[in-house]
Parts: C-alpha cells; sequence; structure tokens
C-alpha cells in the first residue's frame, strides 16, 4: 500500500469515529425510550360439589347405620325437613341440588334412578366455601311404614358444568311404634266390647269389634279377661257370676266357633297369644284400609274385627254382668 493510500484510509477512520461520536447516545437514547408490554397468565380450575353433611330435622345424619333417631306419630304421619352442606373450594354454590329418601323396606342402592321421596333444594346461606341447602318441600314419614335404618342421598350438580356432580349417602333411624287400637273408636263403641244379649246353656257370639295396628312394627297379641260379675239389684247373688273356666269364653276373628277359636284361660294371669300368624300387619296406608301386604277386607291383617263367643250355664241372675279385657302386645320382628 502507498503512503497516500494509507494516509486516505486514516482519514476515513477519523471520520467515522467522528461521526459515531455523534450519533450512539441519540441512539442510546432512542432505545431506552421503547416501552415494552408483557403480562403473566395462570388458570384456576373448577372443582366438583362435595356434599359433606346432611340433616333431618336439624339432626346430622351419619355415614354410617343408625344415625339420629326420628319419632312418627301413630296413626299419622310427620313430615322431615332436610338440609345439606356443600363444600366447594372455589367458593362457588350454583348448583342444582336434590335429596332423595328411600324407605327401611327399599334398601340401597338409594340415589336419583332409586329412591321412594325426593325434593329440589334451594340455597339458602352461604359463607367461603359451604353452601347450605335446604329441600323446598318437606318429605312425609307415615306411621305404618317399617321402623329402622332410612337412607337419604343429596346429589350436586355444577349448573355450568354438569360433569361436576356429586351425591353423598347419609342413615337415620325411625324408631319403633308398637301402637294397636282395640276396640277401633267408631266401629262397635269405644272402651266398651258389648256382647249383647245371651241365651244361658248355649253358644252366644257377639262383641265384634276391630283391632288395628297403629303403629310401624308387626305385633303379636296376648289376651286375657276377668270373670263377668254383675253387681245391679237385680242381682243378689249368688248366681250374680260367670266363671271363665277355660271352656266356655273365646275370641274369633270369625262367627265360627269350630276353626281356631281362642279360648281364655281360668287363671287371669295365664294370657294366650291370639294374632295372625306372624303378627299382626302394619296398615299399608293411612286409612288401614289395606295392609302391608295389599290385602283389604276380609283378609286385611292389620285391621280386623274380632268376635267373642261365650257359653254359660245356668243358674244366672238378671242384668248387666261386666269383666275386664286386657290384651297386650309384643313386637314380631318377621315383617
Amino acid at each position: 500500500m502507498s503512503g497516500r493510500s494509507i494516509l486516505l484510509f486514516l482519514l476515513c477512520m477519523i471520520l467515522l469515529i467522528f461521526v459515531l461520536s455523534i450519533y450512539i447516545p441519540t441512539l442510546n437514547m432512542i432505545i431506552s425510550n421503547i416501552e415494552l408490554t408483557v403480562s403473566g397468565i395462570l388458570r384456576v380450575t373448577g372443582s366438583p360439589p362435595q356434599v359433606i353433611e346432611i340433616y333431618v330435622n336439624e339432626s346430622r345424619c351419619e355415614e354410617t347405620p343408625p344415625g339420629p333417631q326420628v319419632n312418627g306419630l301413630s296413626g299419622n304421619r310427620v313430615q322431615l325437613r332436610f338440609n345439606a352442606t356443600i363444600f366447594n373450594i372455589n367458593g362457588n354454590c350454583n348448583y342444582n341440588t336434590y335429596v332423595y329418601m328411600c324407605k327401611n323396606t327399599t334398601g340401597l342402592p338409594c340415589n336419583s334412578d332409586r329412591y321412594d321421596y325426593y325434593s329440589h333444594m334451594t340455597l339458602f346461606h352461604r359463607d367461603t366455601f359451604n353452601c347450605n341447602f335446604t329441600a323446598d318441600n318437606t318429605l312425609p314419614l307415615d306411621y305404618f311404614e317399617r321402623y329402622g335404618n332410612w337412607y337419604v342421598n343429596v346429589t350436586a350438580t355444577d349448573s355450568t358444568n354438569p360433569s361436576f356432580t356429586n351425591n353423598t349417602l347419609r342413615f337415620w333411624k325411625y324408631n319403633i311404634m308398637g301402637v294397636y287400637l282395640y276396640p277401633v273408636s267408631g266401629v262397635g263403641g269405644n272402651d266398651v266390647i258389648d256382647i249383647g244379649d245371651i241365651t244361658l246353656d248355649s253358644w252366644n257370639t257377639g262383641g265384634a269389634n276391630a283391632t288395628r295396628n297403629i303403629g310401624n312394627i308387626r305385633l303379636n297379641m296376648s289376651w286375657n279377661v276377668s270373670d263377668f260379675i254383675c253387681t245391679d239389684a237385680t242381682c243378689p247373688g249368688p248366681n250374680n257370676v260367670i266363671d271363665i273356666d277355660g271352656t266356655n269364653f273365646c275370641m274369633d276373628n270369625d262367627t265360627d266357633r269350630t276353626n281356631g277359636c281362642g279360648y281364655i284361660n281360668t287363671d287371669p294371669t295365664i294370657k294366650i297369644d291370639y294374632y295372625p300368624s306372624g303378627g299382626m300387619r302394619r296398615c299399608g296406608n293411612l286409612a288401614c284400609s289395606q295392609d302391608e301386604e295389599l290385602r283389604s277386607g276380609d283378609l286385611n291383617l292389620a285391621n280386623y274385627t274380632l268376635w267373642w263367643h261365650i257359653n254359660t250355664s245356668s243358674p244366672k241372675d238378671p242384668g248387666i254382668y261386666r269383666n275386664g279385657i286386657d290384651p297386650t302386645s309384643s313386637y314380631n320382628y318377621e315383617g
């Protein structure tokens, strides 16, 4: 390279350095004035509801039997109110919620596909994570429904995401209620069994009155009576007592004494058992026009008529004779 070329190269480098010294600060200032917009994102995923508590009449139902005890009303119906607490970590309470109740005789499974009674539930209170729902309608508990463990299921479904659903089963107990009526009011009187006028020295039939199971368990019935005594002025004695001797007074489910009459013992402390085989049935409806096995009329074994047969030897004073009738019951667990 000639000396002239070297000199020209050096002059160009000097010029370049001069130009850069002028524009680089300006360029740095332009770069520093560019604003960048940067954002971050994340996702909070939804979660299904969790039915954590179920209550019947304010009592907490249990995960295993027996659960809270519920009393019925003999010969009538009570109403049950169900509440539920639903947990959700998102604090979401937007659920379609239903309660399903299943009888002891229905058993398991108890859910939206298999139930006896149901009601939609409505949100009535919420806090941070818990949603409290109450049934729109009370559910009926009839006196004649079988005692024992009953079942309740609450199912909650997210209204915006039907795949988010939860159903929870709990237990409660219908307490035993062993109650009967004899005689049934309005059938043949209230507390007097009137056998009617009798003929001495022959069999007489009368006193037809119904006996009815107004509880929730089958009953075995035991009976005894005391001797008949006339205390009227027309009965001065000694012929004013009709002794029950084990052969002359019996109870029956029809008017034919020869096909299964239950003879009362001579000893009033020893009772006889007299009831349908398998026990006096539970009623099948509120009026007890059917039994639990849907038999009606003379075949109804929850509400049937009893007759009395008596054979009284002469002589006897004329007058009104009275005695005491003592029925008792015990539980029959067959049905």
